[in-house]
C-alpha cells in the first residue's frame, strides 16, 4: 500500500465525513478520493503471482482496497441519499447545497429531477 493511505486511512475518512453529514443534517462538501483509484490501478500494474515473495502483501492490498471500495460506495450512497432527501423536502436544491457538491453530483440531480417529472407527466 502507499503511504499515502496506510490500510484504508482514505475509505475510514469517507465513512467519518459520512457519519459526521448525517449527524449535521447537511451535506459536505465532496470528497474527492482519486488514491483509491490510483491504488487498484498500481495493483493491476504489477502483475505479480503466486510464489513472489511479494504476492502475501498483494492479497492484503486486495482486501484492502476491496475494502475502501464498499466504504467509497457506502460514501456516496449517503451523500445522493442526502441530495434526495432535499430534493423531496423543497423540490429544488438551495445555492448553499449545491455549493457543496461535485459536478457529477449536479448532473445527477439534473437527470433525477428529468425523471421525477417524466414520471408525474
Amino acid at each position: 500500500m502507499s503511504a499515502e493511505d496506510p490500510y484504508g486511512e482514505l475509505a475510514n475518512h469517507l465513512i467519518r465525513q459520512s457519519k459526521l453529514s448525517l449527524d449535521l443534517g447537511k451535506l459536505l462538501p465532496y470528497d474527492e478520493q482519486k488514491d483509491l483509484e490510483r491504488s487498484i490501478e498500481v495493483m493491476r500494474e504489477d502483475e505479480v503471482l503466486p510464489g513472489d515473495e511479494r504476492w502475501p502483501k498483494v492479497i492484503i492490498l486486495a482486501r484492502v482496497v476491496a475494502q475502501n471500495k464498499r466504504c467509497l460506495l457506502a460514501y456516496h450512497s449517503q451523500r445522493l441519499d442526502t441530495i434526495r432527501t432535499a430534493y423531496w423536502a423543497a423540490t429544488h436544491i438551495t445555492e448553499e447545497l449545491r455549493d457543496q457538491m461535485s459536478t457529477t453530483e449536479i448532473d445527477y440531480l439534473h437527470h433525477y429531477r428529468e425523471s421525477v417529472i417524466k414520471f408525474y407527466d
